[in-house]
């Protein structure tokens, strides 16, 4: 976790060509907004996606530039509520990540370990 921020860092850089992500553990087959947030100009994505049978999430067709930083969090569709995103077994409001451009094929990238 960063000194200056809630949020998981993710510690890692993303291609920015990755078709998508996928990240931490949340209740298991449940609706979420997925919320992507650019912290330069604070335009959000969202993504209404469902979490798998052992409640990880994974979203497609992000957009992400190059040499950027990006947060993402979770609200239950249901409740209109945020909710934690678990990694390492301690839960975060939030996950942080950067991007870079790299050799590496388009693939979904996972942000937690």
């Amino acid at each position: 976790m960063s000194v200056c921020s809630p949020c998981y860092d993710a510690g890692i850089y993303v291609d920015n060509c990755a078709s998508g992500l996928t990240f931490g553990t949340v209740t298991a087959d449940t609706e979420y907004t997925v919320s992507i947030q650019h912290n330069a100009t604070k335009r959000i994505q969202t993504f209404v996606v469902e979490s798998d049978n052992a409640g990880v999430i994974e979203i497609e067709g992000v957009n992400i530039d190059t040499l950027q930083g990006y947060t993402i969090w979770l609200t239950d569709t249901a409740t209109n509520e945020r909710e934690p995103i678990t990694v390492d077994g301690e839960t975060y409001p939030c996950i942080s990540f950067s991007v870079s451009k790299t050799d590496t094929e388009p693939a979904i990238v996972n942000l937690t370990p």
